[in-house]
């Protein structure tokens, strides 16, 4: 989230909706997001971003950016990737199945992707 401000430190209504450019611990640009507005009387800018397989485990940096009258502006922020996880996001259904050749869980991911695991253990 961002809080677009002028010189002065007093928020202000960008120009255009400001955004979000990330950058790998080497410096090179992952991706560039445009941050839409999330809360009007507080003047916040942001959204919910999900990591897609691009972003590998490592420090990664944030660069803000938005205009006021033909001045750029710009702030930062930092996050970590750490290892873990599974490249096909989170479970986001799931069903059992009991057949003759033995009990199943079919998952789907928010990827898409079905996977299939027999016999689970708890």
């Amino acid at each position: 989230m961002v809080n677009p401000v002028d010189p002065s430190m007093v928020s202000t209504a960008p120009d255009l909706a400001p955004v979000a450019k990330i950058l790998d611990s080497s410096g090179t640009l992952v991706e560039t997001v445009k941050l839409p507005l999330m809360d009007r009387s507080a003047n916040l800018f942001g959204k919910r971003h999900l990591l897609s397989s691009s972003y590998t485990a490592g420090r990664y940096f944030v660069i803000y950016q938005w205009t006021l009258s033909t001045m750029v502006y710009q702030n930062a922020d930092v996050f970590d990737v750490i290892a873990g996880g599974d490249v096909d996001g989170q479970v986001i259904g799931m069903d059992y199945m009991s057949l003759p050749t033995g009990r199943h869980l079919i998952y789907e991911t928010e990827s898409g992707k079905l996977i299939s695991g027999r016999n689970p253990k708890v």
